[in-house]
C-alpha cells in the first residue's frame, strides 16, 4: 500500500510534486508522461484530466471535491481526526488536511454508492435533467409558499444541483440534510431528489416560521443549525456561515 501525503504548503497542482515507485513528476509532466499510466484521476471541474492516472479504470466510488476547485476520483474515503485518507484504485491512498476537501459525490454510475443507504435503493432513485429538476423545485417553492429563486440558490450553494452530493460533515443530497434531519422529516432515501427537496423546503419553511420570517437569520440557521443562531442571538460569528448566507442571497440583490 502506498500512501501519498500532500504537502502542508500545498496550494495548487501545478506547484505539486510527488514521488511515486522511484519516480517523481509535476502536475506539469503528468499528462506527458502518465496518460497511459494509472495512480489517481486528478480533474478540473471542466472534466479535463491533468492528473496522474490508475489501474484499468478512473472511474470510482466517489469524487473528492477539493476547496481550490479540483476533484479526485476516489474509491472510498476516511476521516481520521483532523486529517481525511481518500483511498484509490486498488490499495493506495492519499491524505489530505480536513479542510482542504469541499464535500463527496457518489458517482450515478458507480457499482458501489458509498452511503449508509441501500445501493440497490440509491440506483433505483429516479434521475432528472436540470430542465426537469427546475420544475420540480417550481412546484416544491409553490407547495410551500416559499420563494423559488431562493430555494433554488440554496440548493445551488448546498450541493450545485448534485443529488448524490456528500459532505464532509454527512450532509446528504440536494439540500445537503444531516442524517437527524432527514429523519424527522422522514427521508426513506435521501439521494431521491423530491423525497429530499420536499424535507429540505418543509425543514427551511420551519426555520422561517421560527425565525419570524426572518430570511438571514432562517439560512444561518439551514447552515449553522437552529440552535446556534438561538445561542447567538442573530447570525453566528462563524465565517463559513456569513459567505454561505452571501451566496445564497447574491442571486436577489
Amino acid at each position: 500500500m502506498t500512501i501519498l501525503a500532500w504537502p502542508r504548503h500545498y496550494k495548487g497542482l501545478s506547484f505539486l510534486k510527488l514521488r511515486y515507485r522511484g519516480e517523481s513528476f509535476t502536475a506539469g509532466t503528468m499528462n506527458r508522461k502518465w496518460l497511459t499510466r494509472t495512480i489517481i484521476g486528478i480533474i478540473n471541474l471542466t472534466g479535463t484530466w491533468f492528473g496522474v492516472f490508475s489501474g484499468t479504470s478512473c472511474l470510482g466510488a466517489e469524487i473528492a471535491y477539493l476547496k481550490n476547485g479540483r476533484n479526485l476520483v476516489i474509491q472510498a474515503h476516511e476521516v481520521v481526526g483532523d486529517k481525511i485518507i481518500l483511498t484509490l484504485d486498488g490499495s493506495d491512498r492519499l491524505e489530505f488536511e480536513k479542510d482542504w476537501v469541499e464535500s463527496f459525490a457518489v458517482l450515478v454510475s458507480s457499482p458501489t454508492p458509498q452511503s449508509d443507504q441501500d445501493p440497490q435503493q440509491n440506483s433505483s432513485a429516479p434521475q432528472y435533467n436540470m430542465q426537469e429538476l427546475r420544475q420540480i423545485i417550481h412546484f416544491t417553492a409553490q407547495k410551500h409558499q416559499l420563494d423559488e429563486t431562493l430555494l433554488a440558490s440554496i440548493i445551488e450553494v448546498e450541493s450545485n444541483f448534485n443529488p448524490w452530493a456528500l459532505s464532509v460533515k454527512g450532509a446528504q443530497g440536494l439540500m445537503q440534510l444531516m442524517p437527524e434531519t432527514a429523519a424527522t422529516y422522514k427521508v426513506k432515501n435521501v439521494f431521491d431528489v423530491k423525497e429530499n427537496l420536499e424535507a429540505g423546503a418543509k425543514y427551511f419553511k420551519d426555520l422561517l416560521q421560527r425565525f419570524n420570517q426572518n430570511v438571514v437569520l432562517a439560512l444561518a440557521a439551514y447552515n449553522a443549525g437552529p440552535s446556534t443562531v438561538t445561542n447567538y442571538k442573530g447570525v453566528p460569528p462563524f465565517q463559513e456561515t456569513q459567505a454561505y448566507i452571501r451566496k445564497v442571497l447574491q442571486p436577489r440583490q
